[in-house]
């Protein structure tokens, strides 16, 4: 199931989520990130994908660094 998690870092991260013991499992996460519009005064969301340096494309994420889960 698709999630948006923000993190403690501030981080709005979404990504196909489910969970085992103390952790989050993210598969091909991807960050939200505001884009400005060429134009001028509009703004959009853009993603880019999360650790975009990292061959992984499935991350395990502590739950006490989680803040909050939720439907995109």
């Amino acid at each position: 199931m698709i999630k948006l998690i923000r993190m403690k870092s501030g981080e709005d991260v979404i990504g196909e989520v489910s969970y085992t013991n103390d952790m989050l499992k993210l598969e091909k996460p991807a960050v939200l990130m505001p884009m400005q519009n060429g134009r001028g005064n509009s703004v959009q969301m853009g993603m880019v994908p999360w650790q975009p340096f990292s061959k992984n494309t499935e991350f395990s994420i502590p739950n006490d660094w989680i803040v909050t889960v939720s439907e995109p």
